[in-house]
């Protein structure tokens, strides 16, 4: 099942430069409506406010919301009319099977490719979240992904749907800041929030940039939780169900509209999704200081967050070298190279090259291989991090007993 307003047409008659070009300069109506009523109403403090909170808590708090906020959650929380239950349930299982490998890919490739386009880059260093917060970054992301793919996220008032609400909030809080705070270059000493980050940065150039977190960079971004997933898992060579990829990708196109994506931006199969990521990367790619930072913290902070202890055949102190090892194997060396991502050392090259040398001769021996380190480093993440402490008045990182008993992951950490 697919939006009623897509019209049967080839990729590229449908994402033409003219097109991309006019989404560069928009948003989102809903969004940017709650946040400019509430700048109406409280200036430019009411906005710092609601970061705030957004940032200090896993969900919107539901006490004193403003009326904007609640007009906001009750407009954004449904389901399309297209989402297909059955799809979503197919997507469920696949990431109960697959999860693990998911949140590998996402961190290894997903996010990177984020920080090759500089403008959207940009806007992630405004916000601090990597550069500063790295730790925050991986756990935003990771907890996301588990939101809306356990098993009853994209239910009414599920986990996913309420984690997609909140992200569209925040982004439009983003927007509003980067496009109304008043610049003060003089400013010394590190910035104590957003607004502040903000008031360092030089004006935003809509002409020239763009609007912030705009169409084309949401469309991008939610191809980076889809179709680069999906891609990382064929360039593994690991095995997924044209079923499988039908109904992940469905269930990543109904996050995509209720975080405020239009519709006519929605890939509905791995052909369309592979254009349109292709078409857009090439149009924003470019080389930026907030990008290869925030890369390589990224890189770091996965690396510290896995090697704090040994144990077992394939311990901590092995498993730590994965994370720039597995970029190199799933990204092209063009982006490796404009996000100049550090350098292996000679143990990780050797990782690097052994692996590579068991493709074609030793498929199956290659996917057995892959698979187990993948998921045991995926799955000594995943139990790390919930055990570290988030701060504010956020939960450790959650997991559904069931995706816990599916990978098999320790007991006891939330």
């Amino acid at each position: 099942m697919q939006p009623q307003t897509i019209v049967e047409r080839p990729p590229e008659k449908r994402w033409t430069n003219e097109f991309l070009d006019e989404m560069r300069q928009t948003t989102d109506p809903l969004g940017d409506r709650t946040v400019a009523a509430l700048f109406e109403n409280g200036g430019l403090d009411s906005v710092n406010s609601l970061w705030d909170r957004l940032l200090k808590n896993d969900q919107i708090p539901p006490g004193g919301l403003p009326r904007e906020i609640q007009t906001y959650l009750q407009q954004s929380g449904t389901l399309p009319a297209w989402a297909d239950p059955q799809l979503i349930s197919e997507g469920e299982r696949f990431f109960i099977n697959r999860g693990v490998f998911c949140l590998v890919s996402l961190l290894c490739c997903g996010l990177p490719e984020c920080y090759v386009l500089r403008n959207e880059a940009t806007v992630l260093g405004t916000t601090r979240n990597l550069e500063q917060h790295a730790y925050r970054r991986i756990f935003e992301t990771t907890q996301l992904i588990v939101a809306v793919m356990a098993p009853g996220g994209l239910a009414r008032n599920g986990s996913g749907v309420v984690a997609a609400q909140k992200v569209r909030l925040m982004h439009a809080a983003i927007r509003h800041l980067i496009l109304n705070t008043p610049r003060h270059s003089a400013t010394t000493g590190p910035p104590k929030g957003l607004s502040e980050a903000v008031q360092r940065t030089p004006p935003w150039d809509v002409s020239k940039l763009g609007r912030p977190i705009n169409q084309e960079d949401m469309a991008y971004t939610l191809l980076t939780f889809s179709y680069v997933i999906l891609r990382a898992f064929r360039t593994m060579e690991i095995e997924v169900t044209t079923d499988e990829t039908k109904a992940y990708l469905h269930c990543w196109n109904v996050v995509g509209y209720i975080m405020g994506v239009r519709e006519d931006l929605l890939a509905h199969n791995l052909e369309e999704a592979e254009f349109l990521f292709s078409k857009i990367k090439r149009r924003q790619i470019g080389e930026s200081e907030q990008g290869q930072a925030l890369a390589n913290a990224l890189v770091d902070c996965t690396k510290k967050i896995i090697g704090h202890e040994t144990g077992g055949i394939l311990d901590r102190s092995i498993t730590k070298h994965f994370p720039p090892i597995m970029m190199r194997l799933l990204l092209d060396r063009r982006t490796v190279k404009i996000l100049r991502v550090k350098r292996l050392t000679f143990f990780e090259w050797i990782i690097l090259i052994l692996i590579r040398i068991l493709v074609a001769p030793f498929q199956s021996l290659y996917q057995k291989l892959v698979l187990t380190l993948g998921t045991k480093f995926g799955a000594l993440l995943v139990d790390d991090l919930t055990r570290i402490p988030r701060g504010w008045n956020r939960r450790l990182f959650q997991i559904p007993e069931q995706l816990r008993t599916a990978w098999k992951l320790k007991a006891g950490r939330q």
